[in-house]
Order: C-alpha cells, then sequence, then structure tokens
C-alpha cells in the first residue's frame, strides 16, 4: 500500500469511529412539519431538522452510555444534552422516569418533576441534574423530550412518533447489588395478525394503522380507549401513559408470549384540552450493557404513539 493510500485509509477509519461515536451518545427524532418548507441552513447547507438528546456521566461502563456504574451508591448527576436541530425555535419538556414512576430531579438547586425549556435554532443545550437518594440495585432510568408539548392538535392528522418525541434510556448499578424492585406481569394474549405498528390509540383494539386516533372528541372522553401495539416475540412491557404531557396516569407490566398485536384496554378518564401520550417499554429491568461491557441480545427500545389531543 503506498503512502496516499495509507494517509486515505486512516482518515476513512477515523470519520467511521467518529461516526459510530457520536450514534452511541445521542437519540435522534425528526421535528419536519408537514406544513412548514424545508429551508436550507445558511450555516450548514443542511436541509435535515430535528432534534437529538444525549446523557452522559463519568460512571458510564463505556461509550455506550447504556450502563452507569455508581460503585458508591448516593445519587447520579450525568449531563444531558439537547439539540434544536431545526430553523426556528422550540420548546421541548423533559420528563423523568426512575424504576416506571415519575421521578424528581434537581436541577439549578431546585426539585423539579419535569424541566421546560425553549432553544433557538440550532442550539445545544446542556443540563446537569441530580437523581438524588439511589438505593442499591438495578435501576431504570428515562428520560422523555417532548418538543412543543403544550400545542395542541386543531386538525385529525397524524404525526410519526419520532416527530415530537425522544427518549433516552439507562440501567443505574447502583452499589454491587444486582436486585430490582419486584413486578408482577399481567399475561396478555394477541390478535392474530401480523401487523408491524407502532403503538396507537384507538376506540377498538385493532392492528391497523389507518384507525390511529389523532382527535379525540368530548363525546368519545367518556368512552374506553385501546392501545394497541406489536409484539414479534416472546417479550414483557411496562406501559406508561402520561396526561397533558406531564402527568403519569397509567401505568402497566404485561407479557405477550404470542406474535400479534396486543390490545390494551385504557380508562383515562381524561378531561379535554390536553395532550396524550403512550410509551412502551420493552423488557423492565434488563441490562443491555453489563458492566464488563459485554452485550445482551436483547430488545430495550422505548415506541410511543403518535400525539393525541382530546378536545
Amino acid at each position: 500500500m503506498n503512502k496516499k493510500l495509507k494517509v486515505s485509509f486512516v482518515i476513512l477509519s477515523a470519520l467511521l469511529i467518529f461516526l459510530l461515536l457520536y450514534k452511541t451518545f445521542y437519540t435522534e427524532g425528526s421535528n419536519e412539519d408537514a406544513d412548514v418548507a424545508k429551508e436550507v441552513s445558511t450555516e450548514t447547507n443542511d436541509t435535515s431538522i430535528g432534534t437529538m438528546l444525549g446523557l452522559t456521566d463519568n460512571t458510564a461502563v463505556s461509550h455506550f452510555n447504556e450502563t452507569f456504574h455508581l460503585e458508591n451508591g448516593g445519587s447520579f448527576k450525568p449531563t444531558i444534552d439537547l439539540y434544536n436541530k431545526d430553523i426556528k425555535n422550540n420548546k421541548f419538556r423533559l420528563l423523568f422516569i426512575l424504576d416506571y414512576k415519575s421521578a424528581d430531579v434537581i436541577y439549578n438547586s431546585k426539585t423539579k418533576s419535569y424541566i421546560d425549556l425553549e432553544l433557538k435554532p440550532n442550539e445545544t443545550k446542556k443540563l446537569n441534574i441530580t437523581v438524588p437518594d439511589l438505593p442499591d440495585g438495578i435501576h431504570d432510568f428515562i428520560i422523555f423530550s417532548i418538543r412543543r408539548p403544550d400545542d395542541l392538535l386543531t386538525k385529525d392528522k397524524y404525526f410519526p412518533p419520532g416527530h415530537f418525541n425522544l427518549f433516552k434510556r439507562a440501567t443505574l448499578v447502583v452499589g454491587n447489588s444486582q436486585s430490582t424492585e419486584k413486578v408482577n406481569y399481567t399475561q396478555v394474549n394477541t390478535i392474530n395478525n401480523n401487523a408491524d405498528i407502532s403503538p396507537i390509540l384507538t376506540k377498538k383494539p385493532t392492528g391497523d394503522i389507518s384507525k390511529a386516533l389523532t382527535l379525540i372528541h368530548k363525546e368519545t372522553l367518556s368512552e374506553p380507549l385501546w392501545l394497541n401495539f406489536s409484539n414479534k416475540k416472546a417479550n414483557k412491557y411496562s406501559v406508561l401513559v402520561f396526561e397533558n404531557n406531564k402527568k403519569l396516569a397509567y401505568k402497566n407490566f404485561l407479557e405477550a408470549n404470542e406474535d400479534g398485536v396486543v390490545s390494551l384496554p385504557l380508562n383515562l378518564n381524561s378531561t379535554n384540552k390536553q395532550n396524550i401520550f403512550a410509551a412502551v417499554i420493552e423488557n423492565p429491568y434488563s441490562i443491555r450493557e453489563n458492566l464488563n461491557k459485554s452485550n445482551n441480545n436483547i430488545d430495550w427500545f422505548i415506541n410511543t404513539a403518535n400525539r393525541v389531543t382530546s378536545r
């Protein structure tokens, strides 16, 4: 290999490593509004718009930032990176979940159940938070980023999950204990079809994404809703539903042993003029990245529903 080829190879290798690391730090979603034309950034000539969410701390066992080992116990003090890769200002709400319950964090010396902030075009915000007083054991920690959280839908229009919602999931291993909160799972049946759908709210059990609700009118609020999502192999789930994009209104742990669509009845007693946000978390309390940096081949994703507004 001649000198020029060697140099090119080294540069290409370095670029690939950088891209791999970059992807592990952040999860990314699209902000692109159907009613907003694409515009070209004068700084980057990049027409893509979206949001990126990252979580870092020196207790991470590797650059993947999926498992954090707090050997001496106590508090978790990570940095959150939120990037508004957009041509306009955007408001965001960060929700915090610890062990599938709403969690308070300390931010700017104040206790917060959620954090609201606004970012300018192409602005990155770093937030230093503290999750205090963690007992020894294994904990699931999730951050949801919701863009334009208080904007209600005015049209019966489907926006895909990544349009408004983004998440970052992490396992916190505190001390040397491997204990977790005890969970009782409810066995659920599936609809026998091959639909592969993101979570949707509907009036009846279905695997048909065209039946997804976007606007729920006042007369429908008193009727049970159904949350439908795909199960492709034996999986355990936690289901969380938030009202007004901040209040945890429903929680359940489920186990589905057959392929198909899980249809779960929801009785939310929702009021009108608010957004409803649903999330389905795969395999609660499972560790994807071990302390020795090896990787477990498990489903670990979080699927969220499209934006639904009750009016």
